[in-house]
């Protein structure tokens, strides 16, 4: 099935440092450093924020720059909406407000992004909090429409959704169309090269997914089609063992394997999934990163738990923990801990966690450490400021 999927070509992925309000900073350093814009409002995040403070908060010329790229005391700052036409003006772009109705129609953004050459700027609802997002590109595959949307948050990244499926996952509530001079539209090499990715396990492993379909009575055609792999829930975690099946120049069994197609099996079986391709064959989104993602060795929190019991444990993970450098986010802490076996025990150490805690940096017991938790508050993802009205309020995510 033919398929074009088009982005902006110099426009890098840059997450929002972990624990901040700088997801407006984040998208808007993105936009400065990716479209070579003549911004006067500085380039990188800490810049963009040091000249709001100075320009719109407090007159204090503070910078907010640092050697170890920590966020100094006044700085952690969100940006009212009622600013950013101002911040965006001055920073290069040409920035107009949009009405949200018009992002259900695939045709007015296609036409919007090839127009302005820049992205469309999102102001998105989660609970009472406001973020960030861009469009940043878009797609099609047959008959389906997909949009890309990039959010700053580390642990989201870049995603094609489906156009129907990007406004019931996204909860948008205001959007700006920006607006610069050069042509930054192209083809977008990075989904190919996760499909070419996908496409050389495919073609390596074919008998054994004929194999695998026939004993468990599935459809293998789900199986040799790489967009099936492009709609997993966790590209990390599929990137990571398709790479380690590929560099393998032997096989005792073929347990890791199938484990591959179990997930792609049981993530087709979801009800979002199930629906959108029994009624249109459409894959609800697309993760275009699995490429970059391989030689990651991050390992989901979800496949070790609050507490683990090493039988029961995959073995998958302790063959990726034995690799190195492996590591896990705690979301509902904010920390980011390292893992290493010692007498096939999963120890580790935690690298990066909010300031405020106070927690043991040596290396530990998986088990001791997840219980020491318990005393610890959970993250409150950047609650909003609720004394200003909803309409003004803050991008603070």
């Amino acid at each position: 099935m033919e398929y074009k999927f088009y982005c902006f070509k110099e426009l890098k992925y840059m997450p929002q440092p972990e624990s901040s309000y700088w997801c407006w900073a984040a998208c808007l350093s993105k936009m400065v450093i990716g479209l070579k814009s003549p911004s006067t409002f500085g380039r990188t995040q800490c810049e963009i924020v040091s000249q709001y403070r100075s320009n719109f908060i407090d007159n204090s010329r503070f910078n907010c720059c640092t050697k170890d790229n920590t966020i100094p005391i006044g700085c952690d700052l969100p940006l009212k909406e009622t600013d950013l036409v101002e911040v965006y003006d001055r920073s290069g772009f040409d920035t107009e407000e949009i009405q949200i109705f018009n992002l259900d129609n695939f045709e007015y953004i296609k036409t919007t992004l090839k127009k302005c050459q820049s992205p469309i700027v999102l102001k998105i609802r989660i609970d009472r909090s406001a973020h960030m997002n861009l469009i940043t590109g878009y797609g099609e595959k047959g008959d389906c429409k997909y949009i890309l949307v990039t959010d700053p948050q580390n642990s989201i990244g870049e995603t094609y959704y489906k156009i129907n499926e990007f406004r019931r996952k996204i909860n948008v509530e205001s959007a700006w169309a920006t607006k610069v001079k050069d042509n930054n539209l192209d083809e977008d090499k990075a989904l190919q090269r996760s499909l070419n990715f996908i496409d050389e396990f495919i073609e390596k492993f074919q008998d054994s997914i004929y194999d695998f379909s026939r004993d468990s009575i599935i459809d293998r055609t789900l199986l040799l089609d790489p967009w099936s792999y492009l709609s997993y829930k966790d590209p990390s975690i599929l990137a990571q063992l398709i790479n380690d099946l590929l560099n393998k120049k032997s096989y005792n069994d073929d347990t890791e394997l199938k484990e591959v197609f179990k997930l792609i099996i049981d993530n087709i079986q979801t009800k979002n999934i199930k629906n959108n391709l029994q009624k249109t064959f459409c894959w609800p989104y697309i993760n275009k990163t699995i490429f970059r993602l391989k030689d990651l060795n991050y390992i989901d929190e979800n496949l070790l738990g609050n507490k683990i019991d090493n039988e029961g444990i995959n073995l998958s993970v302790f063959n990726r923990i034995k690799r190195g450098n492996a590591f896990t986010v705690l979301k509902n802490y904010a920390i980011t801990i390292q893992l290493e076996l010692k007498e096939n025990i999963i120890y580790v150490k935690p690298v990066k966690f909010p300031f405020n805690y106070s927690i043991n940096t040596e290396w530990q017991n998986y088990n001791d450490f997840m219980t020491s938790l318990v005393s610890l508050p959970t993250i409150e993802y950047f609650a909003e400021d609720r004394t200003r009205p909803m309409g003004d309020a803050k991008l603070n995510m």
